[in-house]
């Protein structure tokens, strides 16, 4: 009966590359704890990875993941760099907000800045923006129905008219070689357009991201001024300042 369930599990992940605990259990008619026990099953196997409340394949890590399965990883994590970073915001400043899960938990901690400009390639920054009175930009170009956000080179362009006081991303990983790298290239430019237009460009990664690899380099650790990290060991040898939290 379980690997029954398994074979289900994996089957939908194949229809749909993304699939929450609630829809698992309400398709296999078992409880959300089954269903957790089940994916806990594949994760230990090495098909899946699992969030909070959802699956994908393990596949998927190295796609442009869903915003809505990055934002259920290390979630508490991703809020406590969030808020330390938010500390670098100075009042008077045009920021850029990069699509990672972790600058988006950055929002909620920006309502008592003054005389803050925000521009960005997500469109989840601009929901979470409205009604807070912070003039927002939203850059154009190709639209990535999976992150919501805007990439390509007319979102470079775009980019490149304006001079940021301080620009905040979160990559995929940091390799071991000490890159900051993401799974498409896309992703990886329009980071980088935004570090080569920012007098002070901050690094937000937590400790799961440290030491994996990934394809396309946004640039090296000393590229940045400042990285905000949970990790307390892995984040060494960098002319950047590293906040701890």
């Amino acid at each position: 009966m379980k690997e029954m369930r398994i074979q289900q599990i994996q089957q939908l992940l194949r229809e749909k590359n993304y699939v929450t605990v609630e829809e698992l259990s309400q398709r296999l008619a078992v409880s959300s704890s089954t269903i957790r026990r089940d994916l806990a099953e594949l994760s230990r196997r090495g098909l899946v990875v699992c969030g909070r409340n959802s699956v994908i394949p393990v596949s998927e890590m190295h796609t442009d993941t869903s915003i809505s399965f990055r934002s259920g990883l290390n979630a508490q994590a991703k809020a406590n760099i969030a808020r330390r970073a938010s500390h670098l915001v100075q009042n008077n400043s045009v920021i850029f907000l990069d699509s990672s899960s972790t600058v988006l938990s950055m929002v909620d901690y920006l309502r008592t800045k003054k005389n803050v400009v925000v521009v960005t390639n997500s469109l989840i920054v601009v929901e979470r923006l409205r009604g807070n009175a912070i003039p927002v930009y939203l850059i154009g170009g190709f639209l990535s129905e999976r992150s919501h956000a805007f990439y390509g080179p007319l979102a470079e362009e775009a980019l490149r008219e304006y001079n940021f006081d301080s620009a905040f991303l979160s990559p995929v990983v940091i390799t071991d070689a000490g890159y900051a790298a993401e799974t498409t290239e896309i992703a990886a430019t329009i980071r980088k357009a935004a570090v080569q237009r920012a007098r002070s460009a901050v690094l937000l990664c937590d400790h799961s991201k440290i030491g994996q690899y990934r394809a396309y380099n946004i640039g090296h650790i000393n590229t940045f001024q400042y990285i905000v990290t949970d990790d307390p060991v892995h984040i060494q040898n960098t002319t950047a300042t590293v906040l701890r939290v």
